[in-house]
């Protein structure tokens, strides 16, 4: 009987023992499968965010099981899931740069509008304030000072924009032109005239 209870208390601690042995023979190859994928997801970088976030947010949903995965001790898991998240997380690189030439066309493509139509915009309508200034008649509600304020910003935000224009910046050009459009549209509403299409 004693000896009964001694080999069923033997054996418990064996497999107990056992248990302890595999699952630390498997920290180490969850650690460097979890650092993989983390580090693969960062190699992806911010174009990866910018341009294609839903993606990238995937992917990170995934090494963020995984680490839970690992804290929990469940490293077959990590060992098992991180070799698909790697190549996720990989393909991340790839998918973003597509989409960022793809936006980059698109922009360069408004750019050269803009600078095609902004100039004849700032003009018609810096010309209007300007005579409006000297006592030309305005029509009943026009507001002389908001539409001076905002061609006069409109202005500066213009030559901001051509400055990025200049040295390659597309992406701070066109937003920044967009907003002096904006400004310039502002202004003509408010001397109630109908500004050139843009």
């Amino acid at each position: 009987m004693k000896f009964t209870m001694s080999l069923r208390r033997g054996m418990g601690t064996g497999l107990l023992v056992l248990m302890l042995v595999a699952c630390a023979s498997q920290m180490e190859p969850a650690r460097t499968a979890l650092a993989s994928a983390q580090n693969a997801l960062l190699a992806a970088g911010p174009d990866a965010q910018k341009y294609i976030p839903e993606q990238y947010a995937a992917v990170q949903a995934k090494v963020m099981a995984l680490q839970n995965s690992f804290e929990k001790q469940d490293f077959s898991a990590v060992i098992a899931g991180a070799p698909a998240v790697v190549t996720e997380a990989q393909g991340l690189v790839a998918a973003a740069a597509s989409k960022k030439q793809e936006v980059m066309q698109s922009l360069s493509g408004e750019w050269t509008a803009l600078t095609a139509s902004m100039p004849k915009l700032l003009d018609t309508v810096q010309k209007r304030v300007a005579a409006a200034l000297k006592g030309a008649r305005l029509p009943e509600g026009a507001d002389l000072q908001t539409a001076e304020i905002n061609a006069s910003n409109a202005a500066v935000m213009w030559g901001q924009a051509q400055a990025a224009g200049a040295s390659g910046r597309v992406e701070s050009a066109v937003a920044t032109a967009r907003k002096a459009r904006e400004r310039l549209e502002s202004a003509a509403a408010a001397l109630k005239m109908t500004p050139p299409a843009s």
